[in-house]
């Protein structure tokens, strides 16, 4: 027969353990301690694991542990943390969007998500939900500089431009020496034509932020209003030096090229886009539309 000593430790054991598969027991669901995949007393060693995997880059091994965290205890936002950093790690973009819109929903600072849950629909070229995600983020915190900015950008991409020009006006207004946000500002102002006005923007920027493709990628365009297509496709091609993945550069050396009647060239430019990112509509539109006119 057991001790009365023995019989507290026993009772304590089993208390502990309830009170660990109570813990993370989704509401309402009627879950026993023999059906979790990773016991209670394992998880920190395992998510110690998969948060090493995640920071060596191997991925496949990082998502097997965590999907296994996640399944175990699928009210714990880490756990699909760790799932959404893993699945962008494997270019698996549809998979990670899903995994922070979990990981949203649960977190006590869902804003944590962000930007990731947006880019993760922009890499699927799923626009309208860009923008949705973005705009959740920011109601998050409207005061919030990146999430001003990521909103601005995304009604941009959607040729939203007095929604993006509001938004980009009020953030450069919080934070003047944010550089995307004035660059956001500027593009909008070259897209209506008034390259003056912008083309002193483009040098103080190319010159302030040297080595960001974005403020090249903006001086080639003023560059090329300007009529100086030779100065535009030397500074993309310095960007590309800086970003050989960045499909913005590849389209505007390609409509560059097609412009100066070097179909060849442009094809070339254009397949490298689509080859860079393929859910890119605009280089497969643009390269159709080339073959069609038999050049």
């Amino acid at each position: 027969m057991l001790s009365s000593n023995r019989v507290r430790v026993v009772l304590s054991v089993a208390v502990l353990l309830l009170f660990y598969v109570v813990l993370f027991r989704a509401p309402g669901e009627e879950r026993a301690a023999d059906d979790l995949l990773i016991a209670p007393e394992d998880t920190q060693g395992r998510a110690r694991q998969a948060q090493d995997h995640l920071a060596a880059g191997r991925w496949q091994e990082a998502l097997d542990i965590s999907l296994r965290l996640r399944d175990s205890y699928p009210n714990v936002p880490n756990y699909h943390w760790y799932v959404a950093e893993a699945h962008r790690g494997l270019a698996q973009y549809e998979e990670e969007a899903d995994a922070l819109e979990a990981y949203f929903d649960r977190a006590p600072r869902p804003i944590a998500a962000c930007p990731h849950i947006g880019l993760a629909y922009r890499r699927q070229g799923l626009e309208e939900r860009v923008i949705d995600a973005f705009q959740r983020c920011y109601d998050l915190d409207p005061l919030n500089t990146d999430s001003i900015f990521y909103l601005a950008h995304a009604f941009e991409m959607a040729a939203e431009y007095d929604r993006a020009r509001q938004l980009y006006a009020r953030g450069l207004e919080m934070a003047p020496e944010y550089v995307d946000i004035e660059l956001g500002l500027a593009r909008i102002t070259l897209k209506e034509g008034r390259v003056e006005e912008v083309a002193e923007v483009a040098r103080r920027l190319a010159e302030t932020a040297p080595d960001n493709t974005d403020t090249l990628l903006f001086l080639a365009m003023v560059l090329r209003g300007e009529g100086d297509a030779a100065g535009a496709k030397e500074t993309l091609n310095r960007a590309v030096e800086i970003n050989a993945d960045y499909v913005d550069l590849y389209i505007v050396l390609g409509s560059i090229a097609e412009q100066e009647g070097e179909v060849d060239e442009a094809r070339r430019h254009y397949l490298k886009a689509i080859e860079v990112a393929p859910q890119d509509e605009r280089a497969g539109a643009r390269l159709a539309r080339l073959e069609s006119n038999g050049r």
